[in-house]
């Protein structure tokens, strides 16, 4: 772990954050919206929801969700492949039970 005392914690995690916002968000958001647009389907392996469509989803909606600080709550408006994609994704019935079952708790 880390020395209790550690007096740049707070700023240690903002700079990592912020680095991942900038870097390596970007180009994880890249390579699944260019996944989905060069196979011209609807999911990101093709045109049927797979088990990456099913890890990548609750990854995206939990940076969205304010849980991480200095990640904006909006920024899949900048990736509006994904955008779309993630609408389809919840309105597939499974995913709309699913998703409708875990607000309740």
């Amino acid at each position: 772990g880390f020395p209790a005392e550690w007096d740049d914690k707070a700023a240690t995690i903002k700079k990592v954050q912020e680095k991942f916002l900038s870097d390596d968000l970007p180009r994880f958001m890249k390579y699944f919206s260019d996944a989905i647009e060069n196979n011209g389907s609807q999911f990101i392996t093709g045109e049927n929801v797979t088990v990456v469509d099913l890890q990548v989803l609750p990854q995206l909606r939990m940076l969205g969700s304010g849980w991480a600080a200095h990640i904006p709550t909006d920024f899949i408006e900048e990736y509006p492949t994904l955008k779309k994609w993630m609408e389809r994704m919840y309105a597939l019935p499974q995913i709309k039970k699913w998703y409708k079952m875990d607000d309740l708790t």
